[in-house]
């Protein structure tokens, strides 16, 4: 087990050198950066008390107790950074890492105990840490469980932000941070589940249980290093980051869009004329188009022509000007000039710029995959 540690601190601390001489790095690099060396040296500091290096070096004794409390945060706002790289980090949201200083305060006269008191403490011979160390476990499992769905919630309010700007994801995929989330829950989860069997029902089992997601944390790390180099680039390159206006989103949550002071008769108008453009200039061929460069065609605000596609048309831009283009693949499946080519070869031509893509939007609009509605038709 020593060497499995082993690989989990040398992998976290090579990634960080890793994201240190990444070119072009945003501030979510360097929060992953931070993170990865707190959690080295977090499994550093487990893996000197699993291997008894405590015992020759009492003063090294919980130098990272405190690190649990570090990684919702770190994670949190990795999450938000990698969705929003154009906001900056601001002096108030260091208030989620007061509970850290409030720990170490709270724990401050153990780090100057002597080394025989010191070990005294971890063999539980001194008592008085211990209702200190019950309110870490309990705040540090609401930080874990609490930081990854607020995450979530963030992640999907952007999706919908994507949504009403965008026709496209595949640059905007975040099927990487989705994956985190996981990962983070099974984590958490399994520390919370331990924690009952150790602390509320007393059960004693027969190997050390916080090996086990020690050992997650191991293979997350693992994982981060195989998904990131091999998927997403992370340590050698920066991903473009989609700025996204979320007037709308919010316009739209609220049921309403008198901000934007669109009569509506002027909102009609700029329906017919939407329509008459779909129609005639088929703006939707582009894989690539935007809520902006279609207002920009339109000679509109981009916020009233996301206010006339949520009115009139009851759905976001996504799905608005993807419908468009599933209709144009069927008229092109039925046309026999399009007979010698691939499905996947009209979808591109309709305007999709993936396969994945056409796939989940053709099944989504339709009710059945491409070579469903081809053997029907054809």
């Amino acid at each position: 087990m020593a060497k499995f540690f082993v690989i989990g601190i040398f992998l976290s601390y090579f990634m960080c050198i890793l994201l240190l001489f990444k070119k072009g790095k945003n501030l979510s690099d360097k929060l992953l950066m931070l993170w990865l060396f707190i959690i080295g040296t977090h499994l550093l500091d487990y893996s000197m008390y699993y291997s008894g290096i405590w015992q020759q070096y009492p003063h090294m004794i919980a130098i990272g107790s405190g690190f649990p409390f570090l990684h919702g945060p770190l994670f949190y706002f990795y999450v938000k950074y990698s969705l929003r790289n154009d906001i900056r980090f601001k002096p108030f949201e260091f208030v989620h890492f007061l509970p850290v200083v409030v720990y170490y305060l709270s724990v401050s006269p153990f780090y100057f105990y002597s080394a025989a008191d010191k070990l005294l403490v971890i063999q539980g011979d001194i008592p008085q840490f211990d209702v200190i160390n019950n309110f870490a476990l309990i705040g540090f499992c609401f930080s874990g469980i609490g930081y990854p769905l607020y995450s979530l919630r963030l992640l999907k309010r952007y999706h919908r932000l994507m949504h009403q700007n965008f026709s496209f994801e595949e640059s905007i995929n975040h099927k990487w941070l989705v994956y985190l989330i996981f990962w983070i829950f099974s984590i958490f989860g399994t520390i919370i589940l331990v924690l009952l069997i150790q602390n509320a029902l007393h059960i004693k089992a027969p190997f050390n249980l916080e090996l086990i997601f020690y050992t997650m944390i191991i293979l997350f790390i693992l994982f981060v290093g195989f998904y990131g180099i091999q998927y997403r680039g992370i340590f050698t390159e920066t991903s473009a980051v989609v700025q996204v206006d979320d007037d709308d989103e919010e316009n739209k949550a609220a049921g309403n869009y008198q901000k934007t002071g669109l009569k509506t008769d002027d909102a009609k108008i700029i329906h017919n004329q939407l329509l008459a453009l779909m129609t005639k200039d088929k703006p939707f061929l582009e894989p690539r188009l935007t809520l902006g460069n279609l207002a920009s065609m339109l000679g509109v605000t981009v916020h009233h022509l996301s206010q006339v596609i949520n009115q009139f048309e009851g759905r976001n831009f996504y799905d608005f000007v993807n419908h468009y283009r599933v209709e144009e693949f069927k008229k092109r499946v039925e046309n026999p000039q399009y007979s010698s080519f691939s499905i996947l070869a009209i979808a591109l031509d309709s305007g999709f710029n993936s396969k994945s893509s056409f796939n989940q939007v053709f099944k989504k609009l339709t009710g059945q995959t491409p070579s469903e509605y081809c053997k029907c038709v054809c």
